[in-house]
Formats: C-alpha cells, sequence, structure tokens
C-alpha cells in the first residue's frame, strides 16, 4: 500500500506546472523489514496540520473474520509523520503498536481507522473480550529525545459488535472529543454517534478518555 500527499500550488507555481495541485509526497511502508504477509499500509489516514497518521492493519475489518484464520495476519500499526518545512518532506516521527492484547483480531485490526487532534490521536482496534470495538487514544508527551506519542487510554465504543460496523471517525481539536460514526447502532431506528471525550472532575481534576455522550 502507498500515501500519495498532494500540495495546492497558487500563482506563478501553478501556472507552470499547468496544475494547481501536484504529488508531494509518496509515502509506503517505511521498513525494509515489512512482515510477511503484509500490513495494509495506507487503509486509513488522518491530517492535522503539520501531523500525518498512517493506519496499517494486518487485516480489513469484516464481519466473517474468524479466530482460525488469524495466523494469516500480522499485529497492525500506524505511523506518525511530521511535515518539515525545510526539506519539504514528511519525516517518519513514530510508529504506534497496541500496548497489550497482541496476536489477537484486536490487535490485528489495529490501524483500521485513525483521527488526529491537536495533541490527541485515536487508533482503531478490533473487537475485545466483550465484544466491542475500541479507540486507542494516544496523547503527545514532551521527552528529552523529543516530543512523543504516549498511550492513554483504551475507550470500548457501544453499539459495536465487529469492527466493521464503525464507519469514520473525527476529531475535534478545539473540544478533546472524538467522534465515531457507528451506522447500524441503532438496529432499526439507524446509525448513532459516539462521542468520546477527555473528560473532568470538578472534585476529582482530570479522569481521563471515556464515552461522553451516544447521539
Amino acid at each position: 500500500g502507498a500515501v500519495l500527499a498532494y500540495e495546492l500550488l497558487d500563482g506563478d507555481e501553478a501556472e507552470a506546472a499547468g496544475a494547481n495541485w501536484t504529488m508531494a509526497a509518496f509515502l509506503q511502508y517505511p521498513s525494509e523489514q515489512e512482515p510477511s504477509p503484509p500490513l495494509i499500509f495506507g487503509a486509513s489516514v488522518s491530517v492535522w496540520k503539520s501531523a500525518l497518521i498512517v493506519g496499517a492493519p494486518g487485516a480489513i475489518a469484516s464481519a466473517d473474520t474468524t479466530p482460525s484464520s488469524l495466523a494469516d495476519v500480522n499485529d497492525g500499526r500506524a505511523f506518525v509523520y511530521h511535515w518539515k518545512r525545510d526539506e519539504q518532506e514528511w519525516s517518519l516521527e513514530q510508529e504506534l503498536v497496541l500496548d497489550s492484547g497482541t496476536g489477537s483480531w484486536r490487535s490485528a485490526l489495529f490501524g483500521n481507522f485513525v483521527a488526529v487532534g491537536d495533541g490527541f490521536l485515536a487508533v482503531g482496534v478490533g473487537v475485545d473480550e466483550n465484544a466491542m470495538v475500541s479507540i486507542v487514544v494516544f496523547e503527545e508527551s514532551e521527552e528529552e529525545d523529543g516530543d512523543q506519542w504516549v498511550q492513554a487510554a483504551i475507550v470500548p465504543i457501544p453499539n459495536t459488535n465487529s469492527a466493521d460496523d464503525v464507519a469514520a471517525v473525527v476529531a475535534s481539536t478545539e473540544f478533546q472529543k472524538v467522534f465515531v460514526g457507528v451506522p447500524r447502532g441503532a438496529g432499526d431506528r439507524g446509525g448513532v454517534v459516539v462521542e468520546v471525550s477527555n473528560v473532568e472532575d470538578g472534585d476529582e481534576g482530570e479522569v481521563g478518555w471515556s464515552v461522553s455522550k451516544v447521539l
């Protein structure tokens, strides 16, 4: 798989190129040691300012996936790129994996969907022991050797029982929220949107990421 990044030209640049958009980057799996069978690099993408997140699950979400075929897939990954203006290129900043629960459909579907905001990002994983899809939230942390993304929470998404129940994920930077679209979440009544927030308690202070509302 691959991710193609395009840059919007203006003025003389666009006239010289004969087009308004030009390819700025062609990103592929960043390691020569790509596992076999390969990961599905580019299955999901999300961008916020100078940060680009690329999901690379080991399998595509499907209602007919079964544990008996788990040997044919690998744990998924998500890759964080940073736009370096001086070099005019997307530089790989960090490779993200699920901290625990590897070797399962849960980890194989890590990277099935991604969303990034200001200082946080969300990565989707497969169903857990309660048969619910979850999102894994990472927060940006300042370290001596540079900023790092650290796993902060795993939030189960209600009204889901297989990874293909989730249709879209959007991050709201201003309000520190992630919105998860579940088209069949209300059964015969249609879909729902699950709101996940970085909530606070007036008495206890920060309590972290959790489902705050089902719309």
